[in-house]
């Protein structure tokens, strides 16, 4: 089975993206499918770590992805790849305002997966935007929510990382000072 490793858009508004991931090695592991790579990838992240890529399997249209779904994952798994996949494929999402997507649950399932970086504050932000976006009729409304959590969370972590780092920093330098008076430090 011979593979092309083409990195995928971040959103695909009428076709839907098969995909599979791998890590630094460049064997697949995993098999999906998304209309929205960008975040999909960032939820894959906190599942399989940092170090996984993703690319582009084929593109098929909207009605038929379960299907295309399972025949990829029967390809890649008679190719001798290990998947990690917990079904044949064919469970996903639909796209666009279905019925099939609960905010609440949504919600609570990412306080679980993310616990303090998705605080009270942007629970309602995000209720807000959904509830504008509803409004408005707007299409693929899981994506919008997904990727706004996703934004959230990562500057979350940014801002946590930060805190670490000056408090590592600031650490160091009354540890450095202490056993050099005079020492200073300056980083920008």
């Amino acid at each position: 089975m011979e593979l092309k490793y083409q990195i995928p858009e971040p959103y695909y508004a009428d076709q839907t993206c098969i995909y599979f991931l791998t890590k630094k090695d460049k064997i697949p592991f995993y098999v999906g499918k998304t209309v929205a790579p960008a975040p999909r990838m960032l939820g894959h992240k906190e599942n399989f770590g940092e170090n996984i890529e993703m690319f582009l399997y084929k593109l098929v249209p909207d009605s038929k992805w379960k299907v295309e779904e399972r025949k990829a994952i029967k390809k890649f798994t008679k190719a001798g790849f290990k998947l990690k996949n917990k079904d044949k494929g064919g469970s996903g999402a639909e796209r666009g305002n279905k019925s099939n997507f609960n905010l609440d649950k949504y919600l609570e399932r990412c306080r679980q997966s993310y616990g303090v970086i998705l605080p009270d504050k942007a629970i309602d932000t995000i209720k807000m935007v959904h509830d504008k976006l509803k409004k408005d009729k707007q299409k693929d409304i899981r994506y919008h929510i997904e990727l706004l959590v996703y934004t959230i969370v990562a500057h979350h972590r940014m801002k946590y990382q930060e805190n670490i780092y000056k408090l590592v920093r600031n650490n160091h330098v009354k540890v450095m000072k202490e056993m050099y008076p005079g020492y200073s430090i300056s980083i920008e």
